[in-house]
């Protein structure tokens, strides 16, 4: 998401003020054999700010209240939740208003004065252009954004030859996209030599 701010700099120069803060996700999901169940991944995101403000202003960035992050190290943060730890895959059992990070690394304009008690990143001196406010890593989503399902059946056309069949379903609104989006499936060192063929786009309502 994008979320700009504006306005006119003083000395009527024409210059506009803005600030745009966007964060920005990449899913890494392991699917079984059946495709519907998934057996582990992770989420690695950032909050990136690009600033075009006049005279650096301080400012504050207000997270979720639910914050919990468990992880620590250089740059990380930690506590909340009453102890509590990412759900297992599926999250079964999880407390839906709290939102799990396994660690965290702030950018060094960052102060966490305020961050324990109601999770706002201050920025006192905001660098000007565009940095990462935050870096995270985060569990995977109880229900992932999409799902892959793959078959394999011999061909009746060619004796020991095999056709595998991969579906990807896209399971968010049609006003969202996902962008570079990768599909890995691991052969057996038997197969000698694969042949794709175009796939077939279906799109649900």
């Amino acid at each position: 998401s994008s979320a700009p701010g504006g306005g006119l700099s003083a000395g009527g120069s024409g210059k506009r003020d803005e600030i745009f803060v966007d964060v920005v996700e990449r899913l890494s999901a392991t699917f079984g054999g059946g495709g519907a169940h998934l057996v582990g991944g992770s989420i690695d995101g950032a909050v990136q700010v690009r600033s075009f403000l006049s005279g650096s202003p301080a400012l504050s960035l207000a997270l979720s209240d639910g914050l919990v992050i468990s992880g620590g190290g250089p740059g990380s943060a930690s506590g909340g939740g009453g102890g509590a730890r990412p759900p297992s895959y599926g999250g079964a059992g999880s407390d839906p208003s709290l939102v799990f990070l396994e660690d965290a690394l702030f950018h060094e304009s960052v102060s966490l004065a305020r961050f324990e008690a109601d999770r706002t990143l201050d920025l006192p001196s905001p660098p000007d252009g565009e940095f990462t406010a935050v870096a995270y890593r985060a569990p995977p989503p109880a229900r992932p954004p999409f799902s892959v399902r793959a078959g394999v059946e011999p061909d009746p056309d060619a004796p020991g030859k095999a056709v595998v069949t991969i579906r990807v379903r896209a399971d968010f609104p049609p006003d969202r996209a996902a962008a570079a989006w990768e599909a890995t499936l691991p052969f057996p060192p038997g197969v000698v030599r694969v042949t794709r063929a175009r796939g077939a786009f279906h799109e649900h309502g």
